[in-house]
């Protein structure tokens, strides 16, 4: 910005004299030159090196930003995924943050309707926002969506229309659609990718690194996407055989474990993992267990009926 234009909240004669040794802008001002050199560029005795000093300090104000107190910040609602389940919101925290979250379980265990709820219910909350969710097996049901949605309480018109789904059966083709996500004119809240195994596994092998080193590119770049859009990834797993230490569960009964190997675990900020049994009168059960995450408590059992978590 050229100095003349903050006049008069700044004095003209200063901007002359400054005029006259070819410093125009505020660039020139605060940024090439030390007030002390200025100052020896000035005819002597045009200016004070003390009221030069003020005039300087002047401009930054003028350019500035005004200043607050972080303790004077408002708190910012923050966007929050809820299943609907207070006890299990809480366990979660709402998955609010730029965050990667596993889910993962046997067959049966509800992984694709518990992200289909989670989905959902954002794009009602959240008017303005997209979620994309990514079929790496051709098997999005959207009439399954619907019956969801009507399942659920409350109602918002147009929340299905702005869950955005893409098939992608390759590695290539969900980098293709995640890239495009930095030039979309769309506000994208989530993202769910059902399956992640088929994309990744197949890779994984016990006599090379290069399995290891795509899926470990793969979930960095997820990250970087998460933080650089404010948003959290969901990424469904799933299960293979538990052979050996079980620490990470809660309940001794358990026979699976998420799949791709120990070290994808620590890729991702957490992991629910989703388990369903019976209680005595022969009712269905889900278990939602947090196996590692950096801030929550470790499980909390719900039922489900019919479509919806209860």
């Amino acid at each position: 910005m050229r100095l003349s234009a903050l006049v008069p909240s700044i004095s003209p004669e200063i901007v002359t004299l400054l005029k006259n040794i070819e410093i125009v802008t505020d660039r020139d001002l605060l940024f090439n030159e030390s007030a002390l050199d200025i100052y020896e560029k000035l005819p002597r005795d045009a200016l004070t090196l003390s009221r030069l000093r003020a005039f300087i300090a002047r401009v930054a104000e003028l350019l500035s930003a005004p200043g607050i107190c972080s303790a004077d910040l408002p708190n910012a609602p923050h966007s929050k995924l809820l299943i609907g389940v207070a006890e299990l919101d809480a366990l979660t925290n709402g998955f609010a943050g730029s965050q990667i979250v596993e889910i993962s379980g046997d067959r049966s265990s509800g992984k694709t309707a518990f992200a289909l709820n989670l989905a959902i219910r954002y794009l009602q909350a959240q008017s303005d926002f997209i979620a994309l969710w990514i079929d790496t097996r051709g098997e999005f049901s959207s009439e399954r969506a619907y019956r969801i949605q009507a399942s659920m309480d409350t109602q918002a018109s147009g929340a299905l229309n702005r869950l955005q789904v893409s098939v992608a059966f390759e590695i290539e083709a969900v980098y293709e659609v995640l890239w495009a996500l930095s030039t979309s004119q769309q506000h994208v809240g989530c993202i769910f990718i059902d399956c992640i195994t088929p994309l990744l596994g197949s890779n994984l092998s016990a006599v090379s690194s290069q399995g290891h080193a795509i899926m470990s590119g793969f979930m960095q770049q997820l990250r970087a996407l998460s933080q650089a859009l404010s948003l959290t990834v969901f990424v469904i797993n799933n299960a293979t055989a538990l052979r050996g230490d079980d620490s990470l569960f809660v309940f001794k009964w358990t026979t699976k474990k998420p799949a791709l190997g120990p070290s994808f675990s620590f890729m991702s900020d957490s992991t629910l993992w989703l388990s369903k049994c019976q209680d005595q009168d022969d009712a269905e059960i889900y278990v939602a267990e947090m196996l590692r995450s950096r801030s929550t408590v470790s499980w909390f059992n719900f039922h489900w009926h019919g479509l919806t978590h209860q």
